[in-house]
């Protein structure tokens, strides 16, 4: 009797080793139509995840063989994602909706409010149960079917990756159809294309991350930005196969252009918006901290206890001729894929200032002022004043701005944008009479700088200006703070100035509506259960219907967002506007024409539209509503005496 327990047993477990076995060495998963399903034993090796039926369905090639002139005749274009025939998508859906337009009413609103506030599928059900017992019965049943949420979702890998493509020609067309009644499609023949390529972290316990890869239509307001690729893996990608089936499809794009409607539009991939080390990443370079690591000259850095580039002038621009011809052998990895597309490899690939100059030189700088050396180190007092007149700025920041400002102390949660906000607008008057006069007029050579490089009326007329205010603070980094300082991020100030000429102004090709877009992407994760699948559905599911319309600029009546920068005499920008009172068409206004420069070094404050004066010396004007709406929005500062202006010079 024990011989054939114990021999029972044996077999037992191994047919249960063998089972296991098999299972590890499936190239399949079944993915159930719940999100809360177990991870794969090794998620790097997905090939597919198929519906909760056990069925399984064939792998799929996902790189439509529709050419651009056909995609027109695509039926149900809809925005974020591909149309219902996609061929990567099995939509198995329930069709239990009401015909009633009533109840069409209530399951829109139902959807647009589960994707405003990202409800969750298992409150949705508790939700959907309780109006269908209390006079909806004819609501469906369960939100996968009121958010039309596809049943399953092929999954490849690629890179080492879980990899899901959103075919880019379907998005565009998809995206262009929702301008259909904005103005500025009526004569627009060319689309300029910006894509976006980065790591997102998505959990503080493991290395897993996101690559998504994200693209946006830059010369048509609002700018949308919508998904093309989406990677998850437990470390970035082992190559750049990923972007293969982006740039296969951008070429045809280029090179055939796209019929939207029965209009025809040419195509142009304008910029690759990328951090440095994701830039030399995609363009198989040499990184930041190597001797040639600068991806605009061919300056060789010179090693300081830290990769420093000390040239400011007399170095040799790069060109893509030469990038091509790979001249400079030492900056060169491999061949980038993006080589293959009619591209400048040079100026498509623009310094990003929200990593470079807010999160770069911005943050080296306050933390050299906090934590640096003591020869120019601030006091704890000194520190303390500048934390306690930020925290005063707070009632004074409109809404434009997504943060108010926060004390030093918490430096190191800042974010881009504040960095930025202080970099353009605060630290003119928190550091003044604090930091040394030498060191305030050299910061005030950077913010003046890139105040310019961020507006587009300044840039067009001062740049050469700006890039003389940038040169003069990089030659004096090391003078006042030691040669280590010139880093990669400061020797970029150097470039910038070719960026803003290029693009416009340094807003039209930095990150941060891409680093919106990844916050979005970030709360779609609900758990750590194949985030890859959870990301996909949630896009699908996003708001199928958006009319966008030509953008109304709004007059604000209460404090902190009814200052405006006015045009008074001669086109000279010498009176601020603060509302009062609105009528129909035309708003009471506050008028301050007696205003002083803020600061006349290195140049006067009135070009970047900052001032001051007495608060108590104004006059009441009535002025109409469409000349505020031209004018620039701007920060009001008070105190008891005196007031100060601050024009707001970046794209809101």
């Amino acid at each position: 009797m024990y011989k054939r327990r114990k021999e029972y047993k044996r077999l037992w477990i191994k047919r249960k080793r063998d089972k296991c076995q098999k299972k590890r060495e499936a190239t399949v998963i079944v993915s159930s139509s719940s999100d809360e399903q177990s991870p794969a034993p090794n998620s790097c090796h997905v090939a597919a995840l198929v519906s909760s039926d056990k069925v399984r369905e064939p792998e799929i090639d996902q790189r439509s063989s529709v050419t651009p002139s056909q995609i027109n005749l695509l039926p149900n274009h809809e925005p974020f994602v591909l149309p219902a025939c996609a061929d990567n998508l099995s939509t198995n859906y329930d069709s239990s909706e009401s015909d009633n337009e009533e109840g069409n009413k209530l399951r829109n609103n139902l959807i647009n409010w589960v994707n405003a506030h990202q409800i969750k599928h298992n409150a949705v059900d508790e939700l959907l149960k309780i109006l269908k017992q209390n006079g909806h019965p004819d609501l469906c049943s369960t939100s996968r079917t009121l958010m039309s949420t596809p049943r399953s979702i092929t999954i490849t890998v690629k890179s080492a990756m879980e990899y899901y493509y959103f075919n880019i020609l379907h998005q565009i067309v998809s995206i262009v159809h929702m301008y259909s009644t904005a103005k500025e499609t009526n004569n627009l023949d060319v689309l300029d294309l910006s894509i976006n390529i980065d790591g997102l972290p998505v959990f503080s316990s493991t290395k897993s991350s996101f690559w998504p890869v994200l693209a946006c239509i830059t010369n048509i307001t609002p700018q949308i930005v919508f998904p093309v690729a989406i990677c998850y893996g437990a470390s970035k990608p082992s190559n750049l196969d990923f972007l293969s089936d982006t740039i296969e499809h951008i070429l045809l794009a280029i090179n055939e252009g796209l019929e939207v409607h029965g209009k025809f539009y040419s195509v142009r991939l304008q910029s690759i918006v990328c951090d440095a080390p994701a830039r030399s990443f995609v363009k198989a370079t040499k990184l930041f901290s190597g001797y040639h690591g600068c991806d605009k000259c061919m300056q060789r850095g010179l090693w300081c206890g830290r990769m420093t580039y000390p040239e400011v002038e007399n170095f040799i621009e790069r060109t893509d001729d030469s990038f091509r011809r790979q001249t400079n052998i030492q900056h060169h990895h491999s061949v980038s894929p993006f080589c293959s597309l009619p591209i400048d490899m040079i100026k498509a690939f623009p310094i990003d200032y929200m990593h470079q100059s807010c999160l770069g030189v911005m943050k080296k700088m306050l933390i050299a002022w906090i934590r640096g050396p003591r020869n120019f180190r601030l006091s704890f007092s000194q520190c303390s004043k500048i934390s306690s007149r930020l925290v005063e700025l707070k009632p004074c920041i409109p809404r434009c701005f997504a943060r108010k400002p926060r004390t030093l102390t918490e430096l190191d949660r800042w974010k881009a944008t504040e960095f930025r906000q202080f970099l353009l607008y605060t630290g003119k008057i928190v550091l003044k009479d604090i930091l040394c006069e030498s060191r305030y007029k050299h910061f005030l050579c950077l913010s003046v700088g890139i105040n310019i490089l961020v507006s587009p009326e300044l840039a067009s007329s001062h740049i050469a200006f700006a890039h003389s205010l940038l040169v003069q603070f990089v030659s004096q980094c090391k003078v006042l703070y030691g040669d280590e300082f010139l880093v990669y991020n400061v020797h970029c100030l150097l470039h910038l100035a070719n960026e803003a000429q290029l693009f416009g102004s340094l807003d039209r090709c930095s990150a941060f509506k891409f680093e919106n877009y990844m916050q979005t992407i970030k709360k779609y994760v609900r758990s750590g259960k194949n985030p890859t699948v959870q990301v996909v559905k949630r896009l699908y599911e996003s708001e199928p219907t958006i009319t966008v319309r030509n953008p109304v600029k709004q007059v604000y009546m209460k404090s902190p967002d009814n200052a405006y920068l006015l045009c008074l005499r001669n086109g000279k920008t010498n009176g601020i506007v603060v509302l009062a009172e609105a009528s129909s068409d035309c708003v009471k206004c506050k008028i301050f024409d007696n205003l002083h420069t803020l600061f006349d070094s290195p140049c006067k404050s009135s070009l970047i539209g900052a001032y001051k004066g007495n608060v108590n010396r104004y006059y009441v004007k009535c002025i109409p509503k469409s000349k505020l709406t031209s004018s620039w929005k701007a920060i009001c500062c008070k105190t008891l005496s005196t007031i100060v202006f601050l024009a707001v010079l970046h794209e809101i």
